[in-house]
């Protein structure tokens, strides 16, 4: 069994998993310190965004609340996590996206 074969498909570098509905990026990669989250969210529903470790353990939830609408930026204060690979995963009712990300 393999995390990478779960019909995730790769769209790019840093991206893993895109929901053809759901328009979202992450920024800086690598990063320090701060970490941009940005989306163009639908306002329907809940919206989640974690961060999670390589095997799927939540390392910290970014947002979880009522989906905002229109284009929004969380900055999330991640200075305290341990250098590594990590996974930027956000959920709202138009789809998921998952993101790899490094913090140095």
């Amino acid at each position: 069994f393999s995390p990478w074969s779960m019909g995730i498909e790769t769209a790019g570098i840093g991206d893993l998993g895109r929901s053809p509905g759901l328009n979202a990026k992450i920024y800086p990669v690598p990063a320090s310190g701060l970490l941009n989250i940005e989306g163009e969210f639908s306002g329907n529903g809940n919206l989640t965004i974690e961060l999670l470790d390589l095997t799927g353990r939540l390392v910290k939830a970014v947002y979880d609340g009522k989906c905002p609408t229109g284009l929004q930026t969380f900055n999330e204060d991640i200075a305290a996590m341990s250098p590594g690979i990590y996974l930027c995963r956000i959920t709202e009712a138009a789809g998921s996206s998952t993101f790899r990300m490094i913090v140095e």
